[in-house]
């Protein structure tokens, strides 16, 4: 069973290239991992979107255009 580690992590333990381990996550049909902190928390960019109640779709359109801090802590618009 492969465990859930950030491809840059994941690169670092085993020697590989990011990109070698990006390119093998791709061809097994990982998804592409990004992380992101914010008070102290690492989260991927899906377990955040269920934290603050929001789509992975709309906080990603949200991370293109606020800071992390404000993408994070906007209310769910209605």
């Amino acid at each position: 069973m492969l465990r859930k580690v950030p491809p840059a992590e994941a690169a670092k333990r085993t020697g590989r290239s990011l990109n070698a381990v990006q390119l093998r996550r791709h061809k097994l049909g990982l998804p592409s991992a990004r992380h992101l902190t914010y008070d102290g928390k690492t989260q991927s960019i899906p377990a955040w979107a269920r934290e603050v109640g929001i789509t992975r779709e709309a906080l990603r359109y949200r991370l293109k255009r606020m800071p992390i801090a404000e993408a994070l802590t906007t209310p769910k618009q209605k």
